[in-house]
């Protein structure tokens, strides 16, 4: 498990920066492997979305946790798409060695730490009690790399116990601008799973309600449906610059 940590400085003795986008370091923290790496943001500078585009970022190095301060409602629509726990901090008087000894106490969400957790994906693999219906882009019988271009869409339905069910294959009606995020709707998509796909399709699918997950991999639709059912879809680069 991959832990990203927010930092002020380039050290451990730093204190957790709780301005998440703005953050000066991202600790890289490898629960299994015990490795720490510390990355630079690379974002910091940007006029606006620099919170997202760091969380996309944090996503394509495998990260499953970020601890950092307040988010918006913005970051905290991403989250859900990524399936990215968020544990946000009140304070940040602890130094990252400090909680990275903690983390590997299992006492992320002691008292002593002073969290509270963001929760919309916290328990994602306990307990399911939401059935999913999910959108795949299709090219040649495997996920489409750019979402606009596709020539078919797979509409698969999951269970609450995480079981993959039907698939059906629809063509879709000719791309336009903004077109898409309103019709994968209408067909009571809840999750979309795209390789690449700009920002505002993005975020016209958060204002039709529907996760968005970037940066997967050209596998059959079953394969990925399953993959997301268990939570093991993994995310690479966002394929689309838009």
């Amino acid at each position: 498990m991959k832990i990203a940590i927010t930092a002020l400085k380039n050290s451990l003795d730093s204190p957790v920066d709780t301005h998440f986008g703005r953050a000066a370091y991202f600790v890289i923290y490898d629960k299994e492997l015990k490795s720490i790496e510390f990355l630079p943001n690379q974002f910091l500078s940007m006029d606006e979305g620099a919170g997202a585009a760091a969380m996309q970022f944090l996503a394509e190095h495998g990260v499953s946790q970020v601890i950092s301060g307040e988010i918006g409602q913005k970051i905290k629509a991403l989250i859900d798409s990524l399936r990215i726990q968020m544990i946000i901090l009140k304070d940040n008087t602890k130094t990252i060695h400090e909680i990275i000894d903690l983390l590997d106490n299992n006492h992320e969400k002691a008292a002593e730490v002073n969290v509270t957790e963001y929760n919309q994906t916290a328990n994602f693999n306990k307990n399911k009690t939401m059935k999913k219906r999910i959108a795949i882009p299709l090219e040649n019988g495997r996920l489409c790399q750019h979402f606009g271009h596709c020539q078919q869409f797979s509409i698969i339905d999951i269970d609450e116990n995480s079981q993959v069910g039907n698939e059906e294959r629809i063509t879709p009606p000719e791309h336009q601008p903004g077109l898409y995020p309103a019709w994968v709707a209408q067909h009571g998509v809840t999750d979309v799973i795209a390789g690449g796909m700009g920002q505002k399709a993005i975020d016209l699918f958060h204002q039709q309600k529907i996760n968005v997950f970037v940066g997967a991999e050209m596998k059959e639709p079953k394969a990925l449906a399953a993959d997301f059912a268990t939570n093991t879809l993994h995310a690479g680069a966002n394929y689309c610059d838009h």
